[in-house]
């Protein structure tokens, strides 16, 4: 027993001297001074004392002013502190103590990312250029990318006035708002602390008839509670909201995304969305399209880019369909969050920190066409800057921006507050305008799923959209100022035919008739001219897109009749009328497969739609018909 305690001893005294010896730092100072108080400012900075350290860092450099570890730690425990300035000047110190090539490029690297952090974009591209160490160097290509990029956007800057919302900004953090133009009530989402486990809640603010902004009063207590809720959006008759409903735990936030209703002025309690949108991952920052038809969100689930990602639902009849990635054009290996869609269905707006920046997340713009973003943009200064940008929101007539400015000190939130400007013009998209509508059976009223056919008079190019399977609606992003053909097809119906001048837009009701016996087909400007039988360019875009709906159709059976005006004679105008009919049918017969699906008939003047001597009405006497004769 006594030989085991003495083996033990020997051990414990063994294992002291190796802890001694492999624990002591061998400093380029010998002053005893100089050691203690920077080992005593070590010891303070680690428990957030930076204050106390700094004083004690400065203490150890007055005893050794050779001492460069002692600068080097105070430069760090002043960033620590967000004395970003005091930092650099500090830093800048150490370059005149013969800093060996490695512990220089480190200091370049500090000073380099710091001046950029604080926006003087030229004097950290100085420092990061004078890095020579290639590890070092290959992590500040996309500081130097950014840099030049910032640079060029500034001279090329919007014209607004920044200014902070300081009758919200009454919070530790504040971010996410929404501002409803209908009713002037600006929503957003504050959090009470910054610590990730103090509460967060939706807020709102209301301006009255005198342009002046009320007081901040937490919404319903039916949507907060005793868990997180944030960043909040409506539907466009702000009778449903869509909001983020989230936990925190020792793993960190979990939040998904739930719903109210709104009846008689009464909130529904709220109801978790479904799992086509809702994972076990993070689902966040909703945006409900105007039509109510697209959901976008951020999330942090698998299969996409990056950390966090915006993704979309379509709404199938009453429920959503499974979330879709925005795709690479929008998502990058960063993150991006906060998706706006603006009411007018054509301007989308998010926040990234993957792209080209001034710095950190800023705000970008896209035009959202058939469930595609195209021509990604940043939005541009003073909006984007060195700090992030986090989320955004624009009124509906696109002259007054709302945004969230964050601040940061050493990957901690400085402060988060919300930010407003406005425009004397317009910042939506002034070239396109949303032509939507509802394709409906002329019968019943009862919707249909149809196929869209759109041409460009202007390039005459075509593609085409189908209408929504449940309700027979469809939204198209269109060219102002472009006239439009438009056909419209439906198993078992006839088609339509329209032509559309997008000057603003618009909803339109389109009705199609059920096929049936005796149908006389709507076919438009299928008309002659005097004492003709030519088939003038607008007659063959009709029959072409007659041949095209016959094919598809191949049972239908339809007659050719061919009509006259009353100014020759009666057997002159059988003739005449025969003649416009079997070019019709020529002309028909060289696209069709099924020649018997068409025959012709003429009637001379004997069926016409004017009665009279006006010469100009007379024209729609000189007409082809098609009728449904046969199944």
């Amino acid at each position: 027993m006594k030989a085991y305690r003495q083996i033990k001893c020997v051990i414990l005294i063994t294992m002291f001297i190796i802890n001694n010896v492999f624990s002591q730092v061998v400093y380029s100072t010998k002053n005893k001074k100089a050691i203690k108080f920077y080992e005593e400012s070590l010891s303070l900075s680690k428990i957030g004392e930076f204050d106390n350290a700094i004083i004690n860092f400065d203490r150890s450099i007055k005893s050794d002013p050779e001492f460069v570890l002692a600068y080097i730690k105070k430069a760090q425990t002043l960033k620590k502190k967000g004395s970003y300035l005091q930092s650099i000047d500090t830093y800048k110190k150490t370059l005149q103590k013969g800093l060996k090539s490695n512990n220089l490029d480190k200091a370049y690297y500090e000073i380099a990312n710091m001046y950029f952090d604080l926006g003087y974009y030229k004097l950290s591209k100085n420092f990061f250029l004078k890095i020579k160490d290639e590890m070092i160097k290959s992590r500040t290509k996309k500081k130097i990318e950014n840099i030049g990029f910032s640079l060029e956007k500034i001279s090329d800057s919007l014209k607004l006035n920044v200014i902070a919302f300081d009758k919200v900004n009454i919070f530790s953090l504040q971010y996410f708002p929404y501002f409803d133009q209908k009713n002037k009530i600006l929503y957003f989402t504050a959090r009470k602390g910054r610590s990730l486990f103090d509460d967060e809640d939706l807020y709102f603010i209301e301006k009255d008839n005198d342009k002046a902004w009320g007081r901040v009063q937490p919404v319903t207590s039916i949507i907060n509670s005793e868990n997180n809720e944030g960043s909040i959006t409506f539907s466009f008759d702000k009778n449903l909201v869509v909001f983020s409903f989230c936990t925190s735990n020792y793993r960190g936030e979990s939040c998904d995304l739930y719903y109210s209703k709104k009846d008689q002025n009464k909130w529904s309690i709220p109801k978790k969305l479904n799992k086509k949108i809702n994972t076990e991952y993070w689902e966040s920052h909703p945006s409900l399209s105007s039509d109510g038809k697209f959901l976008f969100f951020s999330s942090n689930r698998p299969s996409g880019f990056g950390g966090k990602d915006i993704w979309f639902s379509k709404k199938n009849g009453e429920k959503w369909g499974k979330a879709i990635n925005l795709g690479n054009s929008i998502n990058t290996i960063g993150n991006e969050i906060s998706p706006f869609i603006h009411p007018n269905m054509i301007d989308f707006y998010f926040s990234s920190n993957g792209k080209k920046s001034f710095g950190g997340y800023d705000i970008y713009h896209a035009t959202f066409n058939n469930q595609e973003m195209k021509g990604i943009s940043n939005f541009g200064y003073p909006i984007n800057n060195h700090f992030d940008q986090s989320s955004f929101n624009l009124s509906n007539d696109g002259k007054v921006l709302y945004y969230t400015n964050e601040e940061f000190i050493n990957e901690s939130v400085k402060n988060s507050k919300i930010y407003f400007a406005e425009s004397d013009h317009s910042l939506i998209n002034q070239t396109s305008i949303y032509f939507t509508g509802q394709i409906l059976d002329k019968n019943t009223n009862s919707p249909l799923y149809s196929n869209l056919k759109i041409t460009n008079n202007l390039t005459n190019e075509s593609y085409f959209i189908v209408s929504d399977s449940i309700d027979g609606t469809f939204n198209i992003l269109l060219s102002k100022e472009v006239k439009y053909k438009f056909s419209v097809t439906s198993n078992g119906y006839e088609y339509n035919f329209f032509e559309l001048d997008t000057l603003k837009s618009q909803f339109k009701k389109i009705y199609l008739d059920p096929i049936s016996i005796g149908l006389k087909l709507d076919v438009k400007n299928i008309y002659f001219d005097f004492d003709d039988d030519q088939l003038d360019v607008e007659a063959k875009i009709q029959l072409d897109l007659l041949s095209e709906w016959l094919t598809n159709n191949n049972s239908v059976k339809i007659e050719i009749s061919g009509h006259t005006d009353d100014s020759g004679t009666e057997k002159y105008n059988m003739d005449l009328s025969e003649r416009r009919a079997k070019n019709v049918y020529n002309y028909l017969t060289e696209k069709l497969d099924n020649k018997n699906q068409i025959s012709y008939k003429a009637y001379g003047n004997k069926k016409p739609i004017y009665i009279g001597n006006d010469e100009n009405m007379k024209k729609i006497n000189r007409r082809i018909e098609f009728r449904v004769i046969g199944l």
